[in-house]
């Protein structure tokens, strides 16, 4: 979601665009999952008019700086079969 605004009187527009993520898991395997927290990411600009040709801009991105969590999960092995460990010990 963004807006543009531009102010009376002046060559200058201010802008700001805020990004909404929510909170997701994914199973990448069977054993291995991915979680992103929640995350709020607000970014704001002015842009400068000197001219219809030239203009200059500054932006702040990321400027709430808020943390969020990301985590990778690995399932232990699970223990191997009785045949497996016979076929093991035989080698």
């Amino acid at each position: 979601l963004g807006a543009d605004w531009p102010v009376k009187g002046l060559p200058l527009t201010l802008g700001a665009s805020l990004n909404l993520t929510p909170a997701f898991e994914v199973q990448q395997i069977d054993s291995q999952s991915s979680r992103q927290g929640s995350k709020t990411v607000f970014d704001a600009y002015g842009l400068w008019r000197f001219n219809p040709a030239a203009s200059a801009r500054l932006s702040i991105g990321n400027a709430a700086a808020q943390r969020y969590d990301q985590l990778a999960r690995a399932a232990p092995a699970a223990p191997p079969l009785p045949s497996e460990v016979k076929r093991a010990r035989l080698r």
